[in-house]
Order: C-alpha cells, then sequence, then structure tokens
C-alpha cells in the first residue's frame, strides 16, 4: 500500500520578519516555484532524495506557521532538521559584527528580522541563478517561469500549487524547445547539461552539502556555464555558508552604498572590506542587499 502525504509543522525563529526576510522573492513576480504573496510562502523542496512543498503562513493572530507537506510519505528528522534550517539564523553572529561595524549596527537597527533564505530545491536555486546571469531580473524571472511551465512539475499544496525544474525533462529538452524558452545557447546548453549531470550521478547536488567550500566550487564549475560567481551564488543560497559573493554586481552595489564609497568598490576590494564579517557573512550580506533595495533608503553616513 502506498504512503499518503506526510503532514507536520515546524517553528520558525523567533524575530523573524517575514516582510523584509521574503521581499525577494516577490520583487519582480511570480516565477510559481518560490510564491510570496505577502500573506504565505509556498516553495517545493528535494532533500535527501524527498521530494515535497512547504508552506509558510501568517495567520489572523500574526503567527507564523509552517506547514510541510512531502510527496514521500515521511518527514524524517534529518528532512526535518534541513526543512527548520531555511531561515539562517545568525543574530547572535550578527550583534557581535555590529559591535565591530558601525554601519552593519546602523542596518541592525533599521531592519531588525531579516534573515537569510535557503534554497530547498538545489536544482530550482541552480536555474534561478543561471537565468540571473547578466541580464535584468524581472525578465530572468519571466524566463524561469516559461522554463518551470515547459520542463517542470507541480505540486499541489492547499488550493494551490508550486512548480519544481525536472532533471530529466531538462536533460531530454531539444534545441527547439531551448529556443522557444527566451534563453541564450550558452544558458540552454548549461541548463540541459546540469539535469544530464544529475539524472547520470555525474552531480550529486546531496553529496555537495557536506563538501568543502572549494570542493562545491571545484565541482561546479566544471560543468559548462557554471563559473566562480554561480558558485559563489550556490555556497549561499543553498548552503548557507558565511561567504560573501564579492564579485556579484549587486553585493558590489550594496556595498557601495551602505558604506557611503565614492565609486563600486572592486571584487578584491569588497572582500577585503569584508573580511572581518567571520560567520555573519551570509546574514551581513543580505542585509546590505536589503536596504539597498529598499526605495526610503533612510540610513545616514556611518563611517567617519
Amino acid at each position: 500500500m502506498s504512503q499518503g502525504p506526510a503532514q507536520g509543522r515546524l517553528e520558525v525563529p523567533a524575530g523573524l520578519d517575514l516582510d523584509a526576510s521574503l521581499a525577494r522573492f516577490s520583487r519582480h513576480g511570480d516565477d510559481l516555484m518560490d510564491r510570496w504573496d505577502g500573506r504565505s510562502f509556498r516553495r517545493p523542496f528535494r532533500i535527501e532524495g524527498a521530494v515535497g512543498a512547504v508552506w509558510l503562513r501568517r495567520e489572523e493572530a500574526l503567527e507564523k506557521v509552517l506547514e510541510v507537506e512531502t510527496a514521500s510519505g515521511e518527514l524524517t528528522p534529518g528532512l526535518r532538521l534541513r526543512l527548520q534550517s531555511m531561515f539562517v539564523d545568525e543574530q547572535l553572529a550578527l550583534a557581535k559584527l555590529g559591535g565591530r561595524d558601525p554601519v552593519i549596527a546602523g542596518l541592525l537597527e533599521l531592519h531588525p528580522g531579516v534573515f537569510p533564505v535557503r534554497s530547498l530545491d538545489p536544482l530550482g536555486a541552480l536555474l534561478a541563478i543561471v537565468t540571473a546571469q547578466q541580464v535584468n531580473l524581472g525578465l530572468a524571472l519571466s524566463v524561469r517561469r516559461a522554463i518551470l511551465q515547459r520542463l517542470g512539475r507541480r505540486i499541489l499544496l492547499g488550493d494551490d500549487f508550486v512548480i519544481y525544474p525536472d532533471p530529466e525533462q531538462m536533460a531530454a529538452a531539444s534545441d527547439e524547445v531551448w529556443g522557444s524558452l527566451r534563453l541564450t545557447r550558452a544558458k540552454a546548453l548549461c541548463l540541459g547539461a546540469l539535469g544530464g549531470a544529475i539524472c547520470s550521478g555525474y552531480l550529486s547536488l546531496d553529496a555537495l552539502e557536506s563538501a568543502s567550500d572549494s570542493e562545491v566550487r571545484e565541482r561546479l564549475t566544471e560543468l559548462p556555464g557554471l563559473g566562480p560567481w554561480t558558485a559563489g551564488q550556490y555556497l549561499t543560497r543553498v548552503l548557507g555558508r558565511p561567504v560573501v559573493v564579492a564579485d556579484d554586481l549587486g553585493v558590489r552595489k550594496a556595498v557601495q552604498f551602505a558604506y557611503r564609497l565614492p565609486v563600486m568598490p572592486l571584487a578584491e576590494e569588497v572582500l577585503e572590506l569584508t573580511s572581518a564579517y567571520g560567520f555573519a557573512a551570509f546574514a551581513a550580506q543580505q542585509l546590505l542587499l536589503y536596504h539597498l533595495s529598499r526605495k526610503d533608503r533612510l540610513l545616514g553616513p556611518l563611517v567617519p
């Protein structure tokens, strides 16, 4: 007899500001994968061979409830632990960093409760990263949405659904299919090769969870179209590693804005300026990016 969907509830970190932490998932529209509408957040996961979806909703009493539904019929301790770590809680490390860095201290006061959000589907994260390379993020979302509709699978969640990318369909997609999705040939080759590498076992996304930073970079950059920038994004977005993606244009702009630098810093300068971030690096980077995204931009100069 087949098992039915497993369901459960998980805790979320105290002090979490849902609106600030999830703002980036709705800023450019709904990609049908990571779906935040201001009240509920629905997204697929692919962890330890299990595929399913999570639904975080804000109830009338403003209680935050993370509901889980797995297609495997089992909510294992390992899966439960990974789901609960979706919101990266480095508030203590951030507070300590704020004691050394007046800019971070000012940002923490201005934007309390901003938590980095790790992806629960490594392939979905790579799809988002690749489609965002060197293009307008609004266009990237529309392309990603089209790819998911053509080469993805749906998971029903409540009265709605989420879609996750299917590596088998990605590997088998023809040039004509990829061309119809408004992708460059290089990105189409990259995503097709990525799907093939996962299907063949050449690339194990589960194995990357315990790999060192250098091993993750090496494994990912072996595939066509996946370079150092992609590997850096993967280390943070998927693995939650304390890394600053210094060669990211948005990070460079965020550092320039928060630290009131006269010109945008080079990647090497970002690394030097953030060298003391330590374990708070990913959380501090997300704080910087959130501040850059705010239209009011209230923070005054903090550096003497």
